[in-house]
């Protein structure tokens, strides 16, 4: 399957992504072919054998390909298609992603049939129709976050005005003045000026037994990435992207001045996820 970085903006450029893979796929069999037949004569038989296995093998990855089931590239076809038609890119991945899944339970069923028939490749069309569903439906979850989250920056959904802790701190003094006076799970980490110079979270203070917690300063065990502190103007669907962020499920907003203006999570995220999904129905129902 041909996949570029992020999605296509407008349906003629997801129809131009999704032809890419195929075009090249067609092209090698297109020289394959030709090869083929001008030199059937002069190989050995091993070769022979092996050029007709790498053009059957390039063959049925090019119409594997083109077949309509969403995520694959025929499937990435049908949704450019249906994107260009009705203008909604979320309800044309949704009826594409319907038909990748419809084709991968056939799939599986194929398969299947074809195992308890005495075919021991079945298993691995079941396999392949597994690997179309799950993909087909990562896909359309993937493509409702978009939609939720894409109107949306870091700022407009962050936690304001979070208490901090200092990077000088002991743990034990995170522990006493931070977690245990606040319900979060992880803290904006200041230095002596006020600026965010990282993160701390429940997890960190843990990972260092309670013996050596008033000896051991937050900044020797907090997250120093950079990826974690982020400005207020940064797209919301861009931070769920990062691993950091992924890794951490928290990240750290930037104030003008460097300091921590508020506190973004996964749950935040989630949270407008929920909402749209209530408002969605009722909104389109008008």
């Amino acid at each position: 399957m041909s996949r570029i970085h992020g999605e296509p903006n407008a349906p003629g450029d997801e129809l131009r992504f999704a032809l890419a893979g195929p075009a090249v796929t067609a092209v090698i069999l297109v020289g394959l072919v030709p090869l083929r037949l001008a030199l059937g004569g002069v190989l050995p038989a091993w070769a022979t054998a092996l050029l007709d296995y790498q053009i059957y093998v390039t063959a049925a990855i090019l119409v594997f390909n083109l077949l309509p089931a969403f995520p694959l590239d025929g499937g990435r076809v049908l949704r450019a298609l249906l994107w260009r038609r009705s203008g909604d890119r979320e309800a044309a991945t949704a009826r594409a992603a319907a038909t990748g899944r419809a084709f991968g339970f056939a799939l599986i069923a194929l398969g299947v049939l074809a195992f308890l028939e005495g075919s021991p490749g079945g298993l691995w069309f079941a396999l392949v129709g597994g690997f179309v569903v799950v993909a087909a439906a990562a896909e359309q979850q993937g493509a409702q976050t978009q939609h939720a989250l894409g109107g949306y920056t870091v700022g407009d959904l962050m936690t304001p005005d979070p208490a901090t802790v200092g990077a000088a701190w002991t743990l034990q003094d995170a522990a006493t003045a931070g977690f245990g006076r606040h319900l979060y799970s992880a803290f904006p980490v200041v230095d002596d000026r006020g600026r965010a110079v990282g993160l701390l979270s429940l997890a960190d203070l843990r990972a260092v037994p309670a013996g050596r917690r008033s000896a051991a300063r937050v900044d020797e065990v907090m997250a120093r990435d950079p990826e974690l502190l982020v400005e207020p103007g940064l797209p919301a669907i861009e931070l769920l992207g990062r691993p950091a962020f992924a890794a951490r499920g928290r990240a750290v907003v930037l104030g003008p001045d460097g300091s921590p203006a508020g506190l973004i999570s996964v749950t935040d995220l989630e949270r407008r996820l929920r909402a749209d999904a209530l408002l969605e129905p009722a909104v389109r129902g008008r």
